[in-house]
């Protein structure tokens, strides 16, 4: 198999080509800008276009069907006698002195 080679010129030159080439290019600011976006065209796909926005996190107030129903009381409250009752202390327990 063989191999193809470029010519290779003096460093000297490749040194001039080159920066003649880049006076060139960057010295017209129209031709560096339409390379530029050619690039950037070229790598990138296009951007996605915007998100419809996001609905709101909680409705003002909520629809009737969904309200939460009123307490139903099915008649008068239990009545307890105290004298049977059990009691529960409700602070810290009681010590004796003695």
């Amino acid at each position: 198999m063989s191999t193809i080679t470029a010519p290779t010129a003096e460093p000297g030159l490749e040194r001039l080509a080159r920066d003649e080439f880049l006076d060139l290019v960057c010295d017209d600011v129209d031709l560096l800008r339409a390379e530029f976006d050619a690039l950037i065209a070229a790598s990138w796909d296009d951007p996605p276009g915007r998100r419809p926005p996001s609905p709101p996190q909680r409705p003002a107030e909520l629809p009737h069907a969904y309200r939460r129903p009123a307490p139903v009381h099915s008649g008068p409250e239990e009545v307890v006698d105290p004298s049977t009752a059990v009691a529960r202390q409700r602070g810290p327990p009681r010590t004796e002195t003695g």
